[in-house]
């Protein structure tokens, strides 16, 4: 892979740092060279990654020189600055720029967006994997699960996109602690203007390396969206990411049932209560109807507790399924991680109700298997000849202190002790 770097001059910090990364992150030889020599470099080098550094540029000047590289090469245009002006950005975008990395967060939006490019060189005609996740009903926490879903993928792969077309609800982005520039709305607004870079573009990055498109927080924007473009960022969504989470809100709504029908997998989730298990079955008549395929579709029971719900038992014969997604009640973790805008799979990653969601996705820390029924037996025998002996040396030191100081033997006293008369 060869990659350029085109910057104002060779020892801008920018520059010197892009370089560095660049090279530990595999992308060489990366060759840096000023904006006048770039265009006759590019067509005889042919280079696979181009990064452009704006910075310090007139905003003329950063449009026109993204314009002309994008027009001299092909391959992958990047472009990094100050992530201060949100109108520049999108013209810088538009202009050709594939990705617009923020400088301040360097490090890990060039991981993020390598990661990306590779993903695609790899599998340039296959879709990613679209998990959906639908709850039954309100309050079955269906949004808890696709958020930690989401962020347990990114932590493992590097990078997953997380759409939130819950819409009455727009829960995700308070959920991460994001204030995101751009929402579902802004990209129904430049629908002509859609491809995988706008797509890209409107995106909030996560420590975390979840990709957020958020759901508009005012309800009043859900006029301005289309069910048509939405489908077509979902689609969009699949070219540009591996792994794609959408939280969604029904099963009725075009947008919703489009994603119904591309996914890879559905998880549907809901609780052990006759209701919800009441609302589960017509979900899944519903599904029949729409063609949706059952074997795509998953139940997950959340917020299970034993002692104090339907048995299980009962729930399968109903759903006439067998139900072995069980994610366990533990709203301290879960209360603490809304709270907080921390997701649990980030700050309490090893707590059951979380290993249980990542094992959806075979992403749980396998846990030691528990020793077999002979091996318990011979332990619990050994652990009890062990007490046996400590008890019996026990007493014995008791005895020994309380025996008169005699010598046994003889039946004689010993030296120093007083004899009868």
């Amino acid at each position: 892979m060869h990659t350029l770097i085109v910057s104002p001059t060779r020892d801008h910090p920018t520059t010197l740092a892009l370089g560095t990364q660049l090279e530990s992150l595999q992308c060489g030889p990366v060759q840096c060279i000023d904006f006048e020599q770039a265009a006759v470099t590019i067509r005889s080098t042919s280079p696979e990654i181009i990064v452009v550094v704006l910075e310090g540029l007139p905003s003329d000047q950063v449009i026109a020189s993204v314009r002309r590289l994008r027009a001299a090469e092909s391959g992958h245009l990047l472009a990094t600055g100050p992530a201060t002006d949100a109108k520049l950005i999108l013209k810088i975008m538009q202009a050709g720029a594939e990705v617009f990395l923020d400088q301040s967060e360097l490090t890990k939006e060039l991981r993020s967006a390598l990661y990306r490019i590779r993903v695609r060189q790899t599998n340039p005609d296959e879709p990613g994997r679209l998990l959906a996740v639908l709850s039954t009903a309100g309050g079955c926490g269906g949004t808890s699960i696709a958020l930690n879903l989401a962020v347990g993928i990114a932590r493992d792969r590097g990078h997953c996109n997380l759409i939130d077309l819950n819409l009455g609800k727009a829960d995700l982005a308070p959920l991460l602690d994001l204030k995101p520039q751009y929402t579902l709305v802004d990209l129904c607004r430049n629908d002509q203007r859609l491809d995988r870079s706008l797509y890209e573009k409107l995106l909030a990055p996560h420590s975390s390396g979840v990709a957020l498109l958020a759901a508009p927080q005012q309800l009043s924007d859900h006029s301005e969206m289309t069910s048509e473009t939405i489908a077509r960022a979902i689609d969009l969504a699949c070219e540009s990411f591996a792994d794609v989470v959408v939280d969604l809100e029904d099963s009725v709504h075009d947008e919703q049932v489009h994603v119904l029908r591309k996914a890879t997998r559905i998880f549907l989730v809901n609780r052990l209560d006759f209701t919800l298990i009441r609302h589960t079955r017509r979900m899944l008549d519903q599904f029949d109807r729409a063609d949706i395929p059952r074997n795509r579709i998953e139940i997950v029971v959340n917020q299970y507790r034993e002692d104090e719900m339907l048995p299980l038992a009962e729930a399968e014969e109903v759903l006439k399924l067998k139900l072995t997604h069980l994610v366990p009640y533990d709203a301290k973790t879960l209360g603490t991680s809304s709270n907080e805008g921390i997701p649990a799979a980030m700050s309490a990653k090893d707590t059951e109700v979380v290993q249980c969601i990542l094992k959806l996705v075979g992403l749980d820390t396998p846990r030691p298997p528990l020793p077999s029924a002979l091996t318990r037996l011979r332990s619990g025998l050994s652990t009890g000849f062990s007490a046996i002996r400590g008890y019996g040396s026990r007493i014995r030191e008791r005895t020994h202190k309380l025996t008169p100081m005699r010598n046994l033997q003889h039946n004689q006293p010993i030296v120093g002790e007083a004899q009868n008369v």
